[in-house]
């Protein structure tokens, strides 16, 4: 009796019993609805961090919108007035914007946001789940393997972060058809794997390059495991039968190259970004900070070591389980490559390799899979090639250079800086080592629960396993729930007001900080065109130099010259330790008691003061071009404009005959005394002493014509680090310039 029972256990705790992938995907989506809680609520909430997903939202509501009102796409003609953001969807990332605008049309744009999210980790379970059946022909370690990248600390913390970076579905599917590629050198599965490299990149440009890049090297690997050179002639014919394909993946990233360079938001990018941006050694081997279970044994290290970056950036912990599973496929590799080269010569890229029958736990499709793989390439040099591929993705998403006892080494990211600029975060290429990771472990799974120990229960293990791994990587409790409905009393109130009165939020935020994504999405509800959101090397974003002190006597006018009717300031966001945030580095306390003449009061919230611009035009506007850094305000409340040796500042004068002046700013040193001459088109108009402490220099009687006036600053001192001024370290300056003031002379 004890016999038939446990008979019936094991029945039951076989996939034989059960309807297979079925229940397979229904424990992935299980786990996706509580891993993202509350996405599936779908219409109000979602699983996100109030960062940049506050933009991202923004973005498709803005999608939706544009639609509905009749209204080109672009430039957003809402934001950064009156000019507009210059944002080609169809530019930058274009399937994924198609996709995300077409659902938001058909629904919201919170509806959209989640639906994007629950599918890309469903499908990144679903898809590393068939590439490793593919492999292996073993549905256990298939199982396992889709949760450890499915789930993988890279998606979770992405997902809350980064909608369009939770796409990792798209690099299992691209592998499946690359190996494809090489087992079976067919036209069909050539252009199978050329057309998914090409929806990769335009669905997201970054995972394109990731992907086209790894792929090389996986290729390149899999290639010298076969012992190419010491092969005969068909080894060289083998070869060559390849060739074609892997002259179609060249020309074709050499075409979305030339697309994305000439992307408007692909502009070059700094190498210190790149240093920034970067993982760490320890990223790999220490649980991320956000874990759940095990973060509170690193989060303090991991921020205290974070070198400028954020965590979502280094959330690439594979896992313990994972990890040790997958130097176990390894290691059995190797031991198994010198067993069998005492026995006979090593397989090569297209002798038979000795057959081997498929698992009895195989799929027929499965065993299928195994049988043409092992005819092929045999299993020890795939994982050989997914090991090289993971190092070499470990590799390049280290820092371009470190110095070992004196000695500068550089890294693969630096010289793909070179050649890319526009890609920024090599930290991102550490996913391809977890899903590397991924599929070794779901070798190592199929060997072990072969051993005659799990033969007969290998469903209860790769249960307890998957619950290991999702213990490691858990994110939850808490959830991370943002409100898509939520505002506020002043943000009502203006949604309120008749027609589409031209709006500044203030503080008045560079567009890539998280507060200005803020403004951006409750100009969901309010749907009132801001100021706010110029883009970067635009002329509103010169503008915006100019009129960031609301406190400052010129800002009123300069805002009725941009038709700007409401103002409204949130005194708390400028007492909040940003720390490097940039404009805002210092908290400060806003004196709403100089509030200049020309903004009337006309509503007083608890969190918010609204103004209505009475000003008159004055018809001149300064503008902080060439020389000079990001401006930012000091502990004090006043902003401060750093600038090398030579700088300029031009004032655009609407009048349409000279006019005189009165010029004012006040100017001081980063170091040493110096000198201060002022230029105003090509001629010298005074020269002032300045110091540490910045000092007035008025300029009386100073005439300027229509059109551009350029005024030229020069210093005679030499350039020194603003070390004191956070997010300032790497900066040289030559002097810091205050607001200017111009009046006209009476």
């Amino acid at each position: 009796m004890l016999k038939n029972a446990g008979g019936k256990i094991r029945a039951f705790f076989t996939l034989k019993s059960l309807s297979r992938e079925p229940l397979i995907f229904s424990a992935y989506a299980a786990v996706v609805l509580i891993m993202t809680y509350p996405a599936i609520t779908l219409t109000s909430r979602t699983y996100a961090d109030p960062k940049d997903p506050l933009g991202g939202l923004w973005w498709l509501w803005w999608l939706r919108y544009s639609f509905f009102e009749q209204i080109p796409v672009t430039p957003v003609s809402i934001v950064g007035v009156p000019s507009g953001l210059n944002i080609n969807p169809y530019r930058t990332d274009p399937l994924f914007n198609l996709g995300a605008r077409f659902l938001s049309i058909i629904s919201t744009e919170t509806i959209a946001y989640n639906i994007i999210l629950l599918l890309s980790f469903f499908l990144t379970a679903v898809f590393s789940y068939y590439l490793v059946k593919y492999l292996t022909g073993n549905i256990y370690a298939a199982v396992l393997s889709g949760f450890v990248l499915g789930f993988c600390p890279f998606i979770l913390v992405q997902g809350k972060e980064h909608l369009g970076l939770t796409a990792v579905f798209w690099i299992p599917l691209f592998f499946l058809l690359l190996i494809r590629s090489w087992t079976q050198r067919s036209l069909g599965n050539l252009i199978g794997c050329s057309a998914v490299f090409v929806l990769i990149t335009l669905y997201n440009y970054q995972y394109g390059f990731i992907a086209g890049v790894c792929a090389l090297f996986f290729s390149l690997a899999l290639w010298l495991s076969g012992r190419p050179l010491k092969k005969k002639s068909r080894d060289v014919t083998g070869l060559l039968k390849t060739l074609p394909f892997i002259i179609a993946v060249f020309i074709i990233i050499a075409v979305l190259f030339t697309v994305f360079t000439g992307s408007p938001a692909a502009g070059g990018r700094n190498i210190s970004e790149a240093y920034k941006y970067s993982a760490r050694p320890w990223d790999y081997l220490i649980p991320h900070a956000e874990s759940s279970a095990l973060g509170y044994l690193t989060r303090d290290f991991i921020v205290n070591n974070i070198h400028g970056s954020f965590t979502v950036e280094n959330s690439l912990f594979p896992g313990y389980v994972p990890l040790f599973l997958a130097i176990f496929a390894v290691v059995t590799a190797f031991a198994g490559l010198v067993r069998k080269k005492n026995e006979k010569p090593s397989g090569g890229f297209e002798e038979p390799y000795q057959k081997q029958e498929p698992p009895e736990s195989a799929e027929p499709n499965g065993g299928s899979a195994q049988k043409e793989i092992t005819r092929a390439i045999t299993p020890d040099r795939l994982i050989f090639s997914f090991a090289a591929c993971g190092l070499f993705a470990f590799f390049v998403s280290m820092p371009p250079s470190f110095s070992l006892f004196g000695v500068k080494i550089y890294m693969p990211s630096y010289l793909l800086h070179r050649l890319v600029p526009q890609f920024r975060v090599y930290a991102r290429f550490g996913m391809i080592t977890v899903f590397c990771v991924a599929v070794l472990c779901g070798y190592a799974a199929s060997k072990i629960i072969e051993l005659e120990l799990l033969k007969k229960w290998k469903l209860p293990a790769i249960v307890i396993v998957s619950i290991l791994v999702l213990f490691e990587f858990s994110i939850v409790p808490p959830f991370y729930s943002l409100n898509t409905k939520e505002t506020t009393d002043y943000y009502r109130w203006l949604e309120a007001q008749p027609g589409k009165p031209v709006t500044a939020v203030y503080p008045l935020f560079y567009i890539d900080s998280f507060y200005n994504y803020g403004y951006f999405f409750q100009q969901r509800i309010h749907k009132k065109p801001l100021i706010n959101g110029a883009g970067a090397d635009s002329l509103e974003e010169t503008r915006r130099q100019s009129i960031m002190d609301i406190t400052g006597k010129g800002t009123p006018g300069l805002l009725k010259e941009l038709k700007t009717e409401y103002v409204l300031v949130i005194p708390a966001l400028y007492e909040i330790p940003k720390g490097w945030d940039l404009n805002f580095p210092f908290p400060a306390e806003i004196d709403l008691e100089k509030i200049p003449p020309g903004l009337d009061m006309v509503k007083n919230f608890n969190d918010c003061v609204v103004y209505k611009v009475t000003a008159e035009k004055p018809g001149l506007f300064p503008l902080y071009g060439q020389g000079f850094y990001q401006s930012y305000m000091d502990p004090e409340g006043k902003f401060r404009h750093p600038a090398v040796t030579r700088a300029e500042i031009m004032i655009d004068s609407m009048h349409e005959e000279p006019v005189a002046c009165r010029l004012n700013f006040e100017a001081g040193s980063p170091g040493p005394d110096t000198t201060l001459t002022v230029f105003l088109n090509g001629v010298k108009i005074s020269s002032f002493p300045v110091s540490r402490h910045p000092r007035d220099l008025p300029l009386e009687g100073v005439t300027l014509n229509p059109g551009r006036n350029r005024l030229e600053l020069v210093s005679d001192g030499g350039l020194y680090y603003l070390r004191e001024v956070p997010g300032y370290s790497d900066v040289q300056a030559a002097m810091i310039v205050g607001d200017i003031t111009l009046e006209k002379a009476p």
